[in-house]
């Protein structure tokens, strides 16, 4: 009889919650992912934005958690804690739940893929995850193509455009931006698909691999629901991506830094060739070694 993954629920420090799938010995792959669910940032969706998806990441391997956030009721800082204080819970527990702490990495779902978004754009450094997984998230805080219930939840109700700016987090991509999969119903009419597309536009801009689904209906919130049209299409195109995580992040990229990026030093700061001598900018074909990453230039 195969052993069952053992379940529990952690307070944190900051007073939101995480409830730890531990992927079982026989199957665990030292990854991890935090789930956050979406909810307009006025509430904290359901089942369908996050414990429905364990079974599928405990059958790779993955220990998954589900994070129940802080509402942030205008302090944008209260959830991006929470995010923080739940990659710190993982990497402090790491021996224990038999992952390693430089592969934990983030899914969210509408508001809560902000919230991802803003953990993969805001933070820096080792307090980076290694990967985000977004489904029709909301990504901008400029009003013509925000959702505003989720902005007003988040900022309040009159930001500065510096807070605009700040949480509009296509503007935040840079080349230490953790690899990303995005997926989003084209006729999604609550958050508009140009947040994803933005968001999709930003990364490829700053050289992070990107890799994306889009469905032709399911509008807004269809999660791991079975009714959704195109479930089976949806858990096998991001099976795959999962499966192939591990080239993904340690291996070769085969996306080069746009020549605006390189012109305005985003890359340059931190390029290398594979013999560690700094470069400038990228000199033809080669391997060079981009914010820690590889990257192939044919």
């Amino acid at each position: 009889m195969a052993k069952q993954p053992t379940v529990y629920k952690q307070t944190l420090p900051t007073g939101a919650t995480l409830k730890v799938f531990r992927a079982t010995e026989e199957k665990a792959n030292g990854k991890a992912v935090i789930i956050i669910p979406g909810g307009g940032y006025s509430y904290v969706a359901g089942s369908y934005e996050g414990s429905d998806w364990a079974p599928l990441f405990l059958d790779l391997g993955f220990t998954a958690a589900v994070l129940t956030y802080n509402l942030p009721h205008g302090n944008p800082e209260i959830p991006l804690a929470d995010g923080r204080a739940a990659l710190q819970y993982l990497r402090d527990n790491a021996e224990d739940l038999r992952i390693n702490p430089d592969l934990i990495g983030v899914m969210g779902f509408s508001a809560g893929g902000h919230l991802a978004s803003t953990i993969a754009t805001h933070l820096t450094g080792d307090e980076l995850p290694a990967f985000q997984i977004l489904f029709y998230p909301v990504i901008t805080m400029e009003s013509r193509n925000t959702h505003a219930g989720t902005c007003q939840n988040l900022l309040g109700d009159n930001p500065s455009n510096e807070m605009v700016l700040l949480y509009s987090n296509e503007k935040q991509v840079s080349s230490e931006t953790p690899i990303a999969y995005l997926s989003w119903a084209t006729d999604d009419s609550t958050v508009k698909p140009i947040n994803s597309t933005k968001y999709r536009a930003a990364l490829k801009n700053a050289g992070v691999d990107v890799t994306y689904k889009t469905y032709s209906s399911g509008g807004h919130g269809f999660g791991f629901s079975t009714s959704f049209k195109f479930h089976d299409t949806m858990v096998d195109h991001l099976t795959s991506w999962l499966e192939g995580l591990d080239d993904k992040i340690t291996g070769i990229s085969l996306t080069q830094p746009s020549d605006e990026a390189l012109l305005h030093g985003r890359h340059a700061q931190a390029l290398y060739d594979l013999f560690g001598r700094r470069l400038s900018s990228i000199r033809g074909a080669g391997i060079y070694i981009v914010a820690g990453k590889k990257l192939l230039v044919r």
